[in-house]
């Protein structure tokens, strides 16, 4: 799944027109959500059980959440769905 450091860090096309005011370049339909998870440093490293964060080598601000182990697709989907608590919607 990717992952981007911060709203400001994301590319205009994903980000809701509706958000204008906080973020000018804003572009993205109005029918999108951005989620957050977590306050800490966004670095790679262990990210929720089963789940580990890379960092992507062409962007430091961007990073995927992968699997720390080899498993199938469904226990991949299910360890993201078990984050589903941490997550919140953020506008700012």
């Amino acid at each position: 799944m990717s992952v981007y450091a911060s709203l400001r860090a994301m590319p205009a096309r994903m980000v809701p027109k509706r958000l204008r005011p906080v973020i000018p370049f804003a572009a993205g339909s109005n029918n999108l959500r951005v989620w957050a998870m977590g306050e800490g440093p966004f670095t790679a490293g262990p990210l929720a059980q089963h789940l580990r964060l890379r960092i992507d080598p062409e962007d430091p601000m961007h990073g995927f959440i992968e699997p720390d182990k080899i498993m199938t697709l469904a226990e991949y989907e299910a360890v993201l769905a078990a984050t589903q608590p941490m997550w919140v919607v953020t506008e700012e």
